[in-house]
């Protein structure tokens, strides 16, 4: 058995581990607030697009229903049972329009028309795609019906928005999904 030589030069240092490294470059690659805001910002249009088009669809070509609407919401009962309805019909819309369109989008590509113009996209925190899963379910469906609850809604819809401006630039439905979201390219 010999000892080792005190005057050798050093052993190179192993290189990082895969996963590691890979983390280190999605880092680095992660989105600005600025390019998440926009790209929300462009989402929300669309979606709201995206509601309103069979509503005022259905006011235009279905006779009767644009005098129905309208004393509907004139004349909004005691309960305010029409107020709810509306409020119902406006979710499940939006909600068609987030799981179906932009779903498939997410699946496909990791990105929704806003993050597609921004030139970002999202992926798992180690890098893989988003699945449906994580990319649909966990990141829009949940935060959708987490925000349906009277006033703890509101409170995590302000501590999803406020998350961002953690180092990690991360909301809470990219912690509950395990995604992040980074620049295409």
């Amino acid at each position: 058995m010999s000892d080792p030589n005190p005057y050798a030069a050093p052993a190179p240092s192993p290189p990082p581990p895969p996963s590691q490294s890979r983390r280190a470059d999605l880092h680095q690659r992660k989105a600005s607030r600025g390019q998440r805001f926009v790209g929300h910002l462009i989402d929300t249009v669309l979606i709201i697009i995206g509601a309103l088009l069979p509503i005022v669809a259905i006011a235009f070509f279905v006779p009767g229903a644009a005098h129905y609407l309208d004393e509907q919401l004139t004349n909004v009962s005691a309960a305010g049972s029409s107020e709810l309805l509306l409020t119902v019909g406006w979710w499940a819309c939006t909600s068609l329009v987030v799981v179906v369109l932009f779903g498939h989008w997410i699946v496909t590509r990791g990105q929704t028309p806003g993050k597609m113009v921004m030139g970002i996209r999202i992926v798992r925190s180690d890098g893989s795609p988003v699945g449906w899963w994580h990319g649909v379910v966990l990141r829009y469906v949940v935060r959708f019906g987490l925000g349906l609850i009277p006033v703890a809604g509101r409170l995590l819809g302000l501590i999803n928005a406020v998350l961002i401006f953690e180092n990690e630039r991360r909301c809470l439905h990219d912690h509950i999904a395990d995604t992040i979201v980074i620049l295409d390219g």
